[in-house]
């Protein structure tokens, strides 16, 4: 009897089933919204704070223009139209927004962004004077 090569072979009821339809579709991120408390956007887990309130400055906040996901953070298929509003992505630190997106960023940037987050969250509470010096 001859080997068959599993690799390749699909039985005659699993290919019924496909169809170009059928897209795999999968997260891209987990997008944050005004009015609603922020979420990672790697993981998705919620923070205690808003969009663009004095808490929300602990986080790294990136705007992806990209048009790769729709509105929730998932992928675009072919068929679907683009989706032209940008997405608020808010992560704990650079270096998380870095390996999530798989891209270098500087080692300025980010010591900066480690530097701000000192000056205007001392020992973990707001100051108004460092906020106001890096204004």
């Amino acid at each position: 009897m001859p080997e068959r090569n599993l690799d390749n072979e699909l039985n005659e009821n699993e290919n019924e089933n496909i169809t170009e339809d059928k897209v795999l579709k999968y997260r891209i991120c987990y997008p944050s919204f005004y009015g609603k408390k922020i979420v990672n956007a790697k993981y998705g887990y919620q923070y205690d704070w808003y969009p663009n309130t004095i808490d929300s400055l602990r986080l790294f906040k990136v705007i992806n223009t990209t048009c790769y996901s729709d509105k929730k953070g998932y992928n675009l298929t072919r068929k679907e139209d683009v989706y032209n509003e940008p997405l608020f992505l808010y992560y704990d630190t650079p270096e998380q927004y870095a390996s999530h997106n798989r891209v270098n960023i500087t080692n300025k940037m980010v010591l900066d962004w480690h530097e701000k987050q000192k000056k205007i969250f001392p020992n973990g509470i707001f100051s108004r004077e460092g906020y106001e010096k890096l204004k």
